[in-house]
């Protein structure tokens, strides 16, 4: 039986390098650093109570829904609350921190703060992230 390769831990970390990353490339609202270590076939799910958010299934669309929630927040934080990292996968548990910078279609409006649960599945391929799947 082959053995599954897990991604290398950061020093003192106990998130893969590339989780770390996008998650601090995420609260710099940096586009381009939350790309760098992900498959050009990059498969990303965002689901809600409502069921399937929003889905992408290379970088490029995942490039477009980036920059489109960038315009919705006005500032945007995740925090990591519990991680848990085995078999070619990092689960989180994670808090995320806006202010909306525009009226949305789900009812939030400009200049409201909000605060709610997620969490992530980060799957990996060829030392990249392959999956992305996100549940609010």
């Amino acid at each position: 039986m082959p053995l599954i390769k897990l991604p290398k831990l950061r020093k003192g970390s106990k998130l893969p390098p590339m989780v770390v990353d996008f998650i601090e490339a995420y609260n710099a609202r940096d586009v381009e650093g939350m790309l760098a270590d992900v498959s050009d076939d990059v498969m990303y799910r965002h689901y809600c109570d409502a069921g399937v958010l929003f889905k992408a299934g290379d970088k490029d669309t995942f490039e477009a829904a980036l920059h489109d929630d960038l315009s919705a927040f006005k500032q945007r934080t995740q925090m990591v609350k519990t991680s848990m990292t085995m078999l070619g996968s990092t689960v989180l548990t994670t808090q995320f921190d806006a202010v909306v910078a525009k009226d949305l279609p789900n009812g939030w409006t400009a200049g409201q703060s909000i605060t709610l649960p997620a969490a992530a599945e980060f799957q990996f391929r060829d030392d990249k992230i392959a999956n992305i799947t996100l549940r609010t």
